[in-house]
């Protein structure tokens, strides 16, 4: 969950294109990844339609099933993952290209990880639910106080601090996470290593290999793709006994690493490859004016994604690979009648349709397509769903300049370990503490007006860290 600035190449002047912008599109779906992930978890639960939920535990238990099939739940993980292999290069390329040593830069991102890990750990156990299962005001005090010490860790502030007083904020910082988890677990929280948000621990994992992968294969990526076809045969292998499987198994620290976490690398790297057509486009950019043809291609992108979505769930097959590869070639060559072969929004698409075809031929292996366990067309299908979603985000947020609807995405997409901590740490010990939330409840108690409860909740958290990033406080590994 980078906090790096992505650059935006776009209809810019001579004097703005000496320092690049940000690229707004890239923030716009991190953020929009966050806050689909909070709304689909604030959602009522078992009693909505089986589309409002993973495809592979649907109501009224979610227990896990094998069926095949997605929903749009499913493509909020590997949008996020996408947009972190994207913020990959755009964090590491400058200072690569200003001289600063490999081995520093491996010690930077293995710092970042370690602390992600960290993150990852702690916010599992200052979670309420953790804390008493059934939460009272103290509980809700008790997680607003864990909310706040994530702060000298991995606080970032409008104010600059010298390196040394940074490493001593941090190292308090540190010290303090772990005072009160002690104290938390004299009060019946039980400590454990192995007990962290899964997500978290899986971020921490494939951002410190992507960084390797794509600082060992920057500017060449035929041998980016190789990485791909390695973790493909090992994740195939692994399937079967023998030596392969028994490396796949094998972990030294299994409460912090283990080597299946690294199959979404399989969105990572693709992930990265788009962050390097973005670093391109900086060094030739884009003079691109909006028009409706640009219009157009975003619609039928939207249009792409629920056709693919539903499809895959309807388990409709050679029909809808027709389809989808024919409507992704005719919104590139939209693409292409105003920008040219050579534009980001063209390499973008081009990228995009390799991987949905891929995904699309992986489709009937392993019994169809699945998040859980995850399939090998997941990934493909899912990053070239996100490669669409961002030239549809790029063209009406950075060409269209239509920024101001989507501020509240942006600004969770800068600032997403707030978006993430800040549902059960901040909002909802705010809204208890308040009696808002017991008040909603009263309000909206059927299914459907649950979701409409879910979505006042989310755009409270959009709020929350909107006000943050607007101060320029981040929380950031």
């Amino acid at each position: 969950m980078s906090n790096t600035s992505p650059y935006i190449i776009g209809n810019s002047s001579a004097e703005d294109r000496r320092e690049p912008r940000r690229i707004l599109s890239v923030d716009a779906l991190r953020g929009f990844s966050v806050l689909l992930m909070v709304f689909a978890a604030v959602i009522p639960f078992g009693v909505l339609p089986s589309w409002m939920y993973h495809a592979q535990s649907p109501p009224p238990l979610h227990h896990p099933v094998f069926i095949p099939g997605i929903t749009w739940v499913d493509l909020i993980f590997p949008f996020f993952l996408f947009t972190m292999g994207i913020a990959i290069p755009l964090a590491l390329d400058k200072k690569l290209s200003s001289g600063v040593p490999l081995w520093r830069l491996i010690l930077v991102q293995l710092k970042r990880s370690i602390l992600l890990a960290v993150f990852a750990i702690y916010i599992y156990h200052v979670n309420p639910r953790v804390i008493c299962s059934v939460p009272d005001w103290k509980t809700w005090c008790l997680s607003l106080i864990g909310f706040v010490l994530l702060f000298p860790v991995l606080g970032r502030f409008p104010f600059r601090l010298s390196n040394a007083k940074q490493a001593i904020l941090q190292i308090s910082g540190i010290v303090l996470m772990a005072a009160y988890i002690a104290f938390l677990n004299g009060q019946g929280v039980h400590f454990s290593l192995y007990q962290s948000d899964i997500i978290i621990l899986v971020l921490a994992n494939v951002s410190f290999f992507g960084s390797i992968i794509w600082m060992i294969s920057k500017n060449n990526f035929a041998f980016r793709i190789g990485f791909i076809i390695i973790f493909l045969a090992l994740k195939l292998s692994a399937a079967f006994p023998g030596w392969v499987h028994n490396i796949w198994v094998y972990s030294p620290a299994p409460w912090l690493w283990h080597l299946d976490y690294l199959k979404y690398l399989l969105i990572i790297i693709p992930g990265t490859i788009a962050g390097d057509l973005i670093l391109k486009a900086q060094k030739n950019p884009d003079c691109i004016t909006f028009n409706k043809t640009y219009l157009t291609a975003s619609v039928l992108v939207l249009i792409l994604v629920v056709t693919v979505v539903a499809g895959l769930k309807q388990r409709i097959g050679a029909e809808l690979f027709l389809f989808s590869v024919a409507l992704t070639f005719f919104i590139r060559q939209l693409v292409l009648l105003k920008s040219g072969k050579g534009s980001l929004l063209a390499g973008i698409s081009a990228w995009g349709i390799l991987w949905l075809i891929i995904g699309f031929l992986f489709e009937p292996y392993e019994g169809g397509i699945k998040k859980d366990p995850a399939t090998i067309s997941y990934y493909f299908i899912t990053s070239g769903l996100a490669s669409f979603v961002l030239a549809a985000l790029y063209i009406m947020i950075d060409i269209a300049g239509k920024k101001k609807f989507f501020n509240l995405l942006i600004d969770s997409g800068r600032n997403p370990l707030i978006a993430y901590a800040g549902l059960n740490n901040l909002v909802f010990p705010l809204l208890m503490l308040l009696y808002i939330k017991p008040l909603l409840d009263m309000i909206f108690t059927t299914p459907w007006p649950g979701v409409i409860e879910g979505a006042i909740i989310t755009w409270m958290l959009a709020l929350a860290t909107r006000f943050f990033t607007k101060l320029k406080i981040y929380l950031t590994a």
